[in-house]
């Protein structure tokens, strides 16, 4: 069965919104500044920044760290 670009594009800005939301919860529950969190994905804080306004932008290692630590806090994804 084949996905519509509409359909995709609704897929995508879920996913965006998902991992912004998980990173801001990691930032919360964990007491992390974004200098700190930064360095645990293995990027600078300014970066970490930028890739909150556009999530799209995240690595796939990166967002398999932020999947991991969400699992060490304790964070459940929806």
């Amino acid at each position: 069965m084949a996905i519509t670009l509409a359909a995709a594009r609704k897929q995508w800005q879920e996913e965006n919104k998902n991992i912004k939301k998980t990173v801001k919860m990691i930032l919360a529950v964990s007491g992390m500044d974004q200098h700190k969190l930064g360095e645990k994905l293995g990027i600078c804080e300014r970066t970490l920044r930028n890739r909150m306004q556009s999530p799209g932008e995240f690595r796939r290692c990166e967002e398999q760290a932020i999947r991991y630590l969400a699992e060490v806090y304790g964070i459940k994804n929806e």
